[in-house]
């Protein structure tokens, strides 16, 4: 795209003439050219443009093609595209060119040429301004005129920087609220007078502004007191506040000691509060950290937290574990099914839940058959009140194993809970086969009772003793929370 004021007539006779153009494209921008002749006829003279910076190309036309018969002239621009796609000004050139009169005496102010600011700007931060001034018998003077709406008008001589290119800044004192105005004015050698717009102070550039939000949200919390109860859920609660609105607040916790943060969004109440919640699996060991983070609706997104020096400091609270909790913790366990395969690891998983917090989850195990028992631990699922172990692939032989679950709590106590209950009496168990199909289920049922438990010679088997087994350990677990 091509934007160029064209030559004013009344241009000086036998001084060149600077043209100035404003070029853009979508890419980039090849090659600008200025075609002129004297009025009446013959060949073009073709001269490229240089770019001065902003998108401004200019060239002149030089002192001896500027005769009292005037000058005829046009812009001819390309882009980079491999097939150059190109623009004339004017569109209908050269059948149609651009043309100024050219007189011996010059009454005429300086030809001012400038992209005015749009609308709005953010408040605060100055602004460049660049023009292009000529003038056939040279310009003496440019100025930058300028003010808050309703104020008092501010002048600043704009800074020369050749090729007619002229620079000046309002400063960022003067783009408030309530917006400004301003106009350039020149003066040629001859004392020729011209402005921009053209009418001056009367008629001025109006600029509106913005507000820009570089203020992080406002986070009022009242810090999370010592001493909760292990195992269960805190609730935390904050006000935030901003200009802007408030995106998004978000609650970070860890067990104290722990490296990593998880997170959770607390959710608006209204009024400016917000709620959170730390869960009650993460509520364990001694202690909890945790701090707010809150981002503002502005298009800067500021961010707030609480503590402010977060995650480097960080609010934490204490735990107290329950000095009346003699009850070891509650285990739901499943075995696994008979007929596992000799030389594969076998994974055992248990649901273990305490008002005081688990300490230890241990797997006794052996195989059928040995007296002694290899003693496993199980690993916690962060998040979960599950406990996992995969019994190593050499341990997994004919013709199966037996096992009891113990598991111990984080009260004074340190209260064991076993499963089976009457452990190491009765055990779970499973078969294993060497390999082949899958055995009879009627040669060698999930122990004698079909439970997974190697003494239980009265129980019925089947799969309905396991559901009753799985919906007995549910109600307990229940009993125990309660």
């Amino acid at each position: 795209m091509v934007v160029h004021n064209p030559i004013a007539n009344g241009q000086q006779a036998d001084l060149p003439v600077a043209v100035s153009a404003v070029v853009t494209d979508d890419g980039a921008v090849g090659l600008v050219e200025l075609y002129y002749r004297v009025r009446g006829g013959g060949a073009y003279t073709a001269v490229a443009m240089a770019d001065i910076g902003s998108d401004v190309f200019q060239a002149e036309i030089p002192a001896a093609a500027v005769t009292t018969a005037g000058v005829e002239y046009y812009l001819r621009a390309r882009d980079a595209a491999a097939t150059p796609n190109e623009t004339l000004d004017p569109a209908t050139a050269p059948a149609t060119p651009h043309a100024f009169d050219v007189t011996v005496d010059d009454t005429s102010g300086p030809a001012i040429t400038h992209n005015r600011i749009s609308s709005p700007q953010p408040v605060g931060i100055g602004l460049e301004i660049i023009a292009s001034v000529a003038d056939p018998s040279g310009v003496q003077q440019a100025n930058l005129h300028y003010r808050v709406v309703g104020d008092t008008w501010q002048t600043m001589a704009l800074t020369d920087l050749g090729l007619d290119i002229f620079q000046g800044q309002i400063p960022a004192a003067a783009v408030t609220a309530a917006g400004f105005e301003y106009y350039l004015s020149a003066e040629d050698a001859l004392g020729n007078m011209s402005a921009l717009p053209v009418a001056g102070e009367a008629g001025p550039f109006t600029v509106t502004t913005q507000e820009v939000d570089t203020t992080p949200p406002v986070i009022a919390h009242t810090p999370v007191a010592d001493g909760q109860p292990a195992g269960a859920a805190v609730a935390v609660e904050a006000t935030v506040t901003d200009a802007s609105g408030v995106a998004e607040v978000r609650l970070y916790f860890r067990a104290s000691g722990e490296a990593t943060f998880l997170s959770a969004v607390m959710a608006a109440q209204g009024q400016d509060a917000f709620t959170g919640e730390i869960p009650a699996a993460l509520v364990t060991g001694t202690g909890v950290d945790y701090y707010l983070e809150a981002t503002d609706a502005s298009d800067d997104q500021n961010i707030a937290r609480d503590p402010a020096t977060a995650p480097a400091d960080v609010h934490s609270f204490t735990l107290s574990t329950n000095v009346d909790d003699t009850t070891g913790p509650s285990i739901l366990h499943l075995p696994p099914a008979d007929g596992q395969t000799a030389g594969q690891a076998v994974n055992l998983v248990a649901e273990v839940a305490d008002p005081s917090g688990v300490a230890e989850v241990k797997v006794y195990l052996r195989k059928q058959g040995d007296a002694e028992f290899k003693t496993l631990s199980m690993s916690p699922v962060a998040g979960t009140q599950r406990y996992e172990l995969s019994v190593p692939a050499a341990t997994v032989a004919t013709p199966g194993l037996e096992y009891y679950i113990e598991a111990i709590d984080a009260a004074p106590a340190a209260n064991v809970g076993v499963r089976p209950e009457t452990a190491p009496s009765e055990l779970f168990a499973f078969t294993v086969k060497s390999g082949g199909s899958d055995p009879d289920p009627n040669d060698n049922p999930r122990g004698e009772g079909g439970c997974g438990c190697s003494t239980a010679p009265t129980a019925p088997r089947g799969p309905v003793w396991q559901v009753s087994l799985l919906v007995l350990a549910l109600l307990g677990l229940r009993r125990r929370r309660r």
